[in-house]
């Protein structure tokens, strides 16, 4: 990657980022979304351009967190994460969303960070060819939390209508290990699966209300003969962020596959891949590393989708 100084263009009510390696690309940072008294980082995204030439396909990349934490600076912790979207000649855009039970972002709920993803996407689609980026080849990534929010901005068409946008939009989607794509089914089956605490902690983000579960999940909103983009649902095996320790489990190949097999019979496009010896962790920071296989069935999805190099 080339060795670039930061450059952040500075917006009324933007906190100008600073203290990035070295090594990072150039970036500037934007405001997607206007909310009052909302932090920057939650209402805006940052674009990694890195000079490309006009056309690039652009993937706009959503943090995990537990819904509750998590920053659109973190790909800047990770070299090779940034390095591999500028091998595939690629525009990133990093984006930041309002954060559940935080007291910077109060009554915040799914509905709001799906929100704030779709307004995310609207930005995009509307300013980055100023980039070099092609708005006809747009794909959504997430990880962890963010791969529950591009799976319900990609199967619920309602937060892309809000932004007088398609499904269509979007080229595809990448969703990287998280086990919300049937909430009540994974807070019935997580004990089952090897996760004890996980049916406390989704009661916690997504409430009791078995109506707002359904709402918030994926599955739910997947309807045969309705056209949806193209799906890679990658999942890993070892649950290594909860403070009871770290275990096998088997809810997210369970709830991966299952939400595939829901895109498949309606007639979509769904592709799963599956490293049950990998930590949720490891699913993003090994991400751009060589010999990473899920590296690699992401190049290859992309390839396919895009038609990138």
């Amino acid at each position: 990657m080339k060795r670039a100084l930061l450059l952040s263009i500075l917006i009324p009510g933007l906190v100008v980022l600073s203290g990035v390696r070295a090594a990072d690309t150039v970036h500037e940072t934007h405001v997607h979304s206007e909310i009052a008294g909302v932090p920057a980082d939650m209402k805006s995204l940052d674009v990694y351009a890195g000079g490309r030439s006009q056309g690039a396909p652009v993937v706009v990349f959503i943090h995990g967190g537990g819904w509750v934490s998590g920053n659109k600076g973190n790909v800047r912790r990770s070299p090779p994460f940034l390095e591999f979207f500028e091998k595939q000649d690629m525009v990133l855009v990093s984006a930041g969303m309002r954060l559940v039970h935080n007291p910077e972002s109060p009554s915040t709920t799914f509905r709001e960070q799906a929100t704030d993803v779709a307004a995310a996407v609207r930005w995009v689609h509307d300013n980055i060819q100023r980039y070099g980026g092609d708005p006809d080849r747009l794909v959504l990534l997430g990880f962890s939390a963010g791969a529950h929010l591009v799976a319900l901005v990609g199967t619920d068409d309602s937060y892309l209508k809000n932004e007088n946008l398609t499904l269509s939009v979007l080229r595809g989607v990448i969703a990287l290990d998280v086990s919300a794509y049937d909430i009540p089914r994974a807070i019935r089956e997580a004990p089952s699966q090897g996760v004890p605490v996980s049916p406390a902690y989704l009661t916690r983000v997504f409430s009791s209300d078995r109506n707002a579960q359904e709402a918030a999940s994926p599955v739910y909103h997947v309807e045969p003969g309705k056209q949806y983009p193209p799906f890679l649902v990658i999942y890993g095996g070892i649950f290594d962020t909860s403070p009871e320790g770290v275990f096998k489990q088997t809810l997210s190949k369970v709830q991966s596959e299952a939400f595939a097999e829901r895109l498949r019979t309606a007639g979509s496009h769904a592709q799963v891949y599956g490293e049950p010896e990998k930590t949720h962790r490891s699913v993003i920071r090994d991400f751009g590393r060589p010999g990473d296989e899920i590296t690699r069935t992401t190049r290859a999805f992309l390839k396919d989708i895009t038609g990138s190099k």
